[in-house]
């Protein structure tokens, strides 16, 4: 029996095996109690029958349930894997934006001040016209019902 469950120690790290009876029946309950935090992988293994029964199929059981947890166990490192990989890309994207803001702020900065330092001193900034600034919107003529000529 213990042979049986050696792979499944290694595997989860620690395993818990309590043992009762109901009636003629044993039930045992395999529960894996490792540091997984899958909770797919911490899903216990419950198992009743005549002793006998026990006896001649928990070593198969045993492999099935293994077998499975360890394709969970893969599956949850490979996911996490690919989640690592896309947190790093992430965030070298997330900082390649943030360095491009950066060089157009310097670039805006720069020219804001360059506006500034026009080499004219008599203090006229009335006058200058932004050259970035859009056309003001045309005003459009209302359309539809005017409410307040129908109140006269």
């Amino acid at each position: 029996m213990f042979q049986a469950l050696v792979d499944l120690v290694r595997a989860a790290g620690k395993l818990n095996l309590s043992l009762k009876m109901e009636g003629d029946d044993m039930v045992v309950f395999v529960v894996p109690a490792g540091d997984s935090k899958a909770t797919g992988l911490q899903q216990p293994l419950v198992l009743s029958g005549t002793p006998d029964s026990l006896d001649a199929e928990f070593a198969q059981a045993i492999a099935s349930y293994s077998g499975v947890r360890r394709s969970l166990s893969e599956q949850v490192q490979a996911t996490t894997a690919i989640m690592e990989v896309a947190k790093g890309d992430s965030a070298n994207k997330a900082q390649k934006a943030l360095a491009g803001k950066g060089k157009t702020g310097t670039v805006a900065t720069a020219s804001a001040g360059d506006d500034d330092d026009d080499g004219d001193s008599d203090g006229d900034s009335e006058t200058a016209t932004p050259t970035s600034s859009p056309p003001a919107p045309a005003v459009a003529a209302p359309s539809g019902t005017d409410l307040s000529s129908l109140l006269l």
